[in-house]
């Protein structure tokens, strides 16, 4: 009765139920299948539109993603832009199978406060003199293992030291 109630209807308190009855009128349609073989047409015409959906949507992704030279880190921004330079056990490549890895004390903090602000960060390889001068003309956001000092002050923020 309740679904009476909803649909604002009444209905009789039994109905006659006769499962066989829709079944014994039925016509079965004949399939296109089952006279040729537009089946196996119409088969192949729907992989070729899945296919070319799909490169569409491909090609759309690859034409909105950035190259590294187009990202640019401004307030806001879901992009840090950093830098590493050989310093073991600080900054390294590991070697692992054959693979080379970047790890290191510095590198794993600053990977951790890019997922805590759930930023991406670029780690390009660097010598510290110039990642010095990107984060001074403001092409580098951070940079890790700084000592601090009065003339890096007046460009750089610090965090306390670890």
């Amino acid at each position: 009765m309740l679904v009476a109630r909803l649909l604002g209807r009444s209905f009789p308190d039994k109905i006659p139920f006769d499962p066989c009855s829709d079944l014994k009128n039925a016509k079965m349609p004949r399939t296109i299948a089952k006279h040729g073989h537009s089946g196996l047409r119409s088969a192949v015409q729907r992989l070729v539109a899945i296919t070319l959906a799909w490169l569409l949507l491909v090609g759309v992704g690859v034409a909105q993603t950035q190259t590294k030279s187009d990202i640019k880190s401004e307030p806001g921004s879901n992009h840090l832009r950093g830098g590493w330079y050989p310093w073991d056990p600080y900054q390294y490549r590991d070697y692992k199978r054959g693979v080379p890895v970047l790890t290191g004390f510095d590198v794993e903090i600053e990977r951790a406060l890019a997922r805590i602000m759930a930023v991406e960060i670029d780690l390009p390889e660097i010598a510290w003199k110039n990642h010095l001068a990107a984060l001074i003309a403001g092409t580098a956001d951070i940079a890790a293992g700084a000592t601090a000092s009065e003339a890096r002050g007046l460009y750089a923020y610090f965090s306390q030291p670890y």
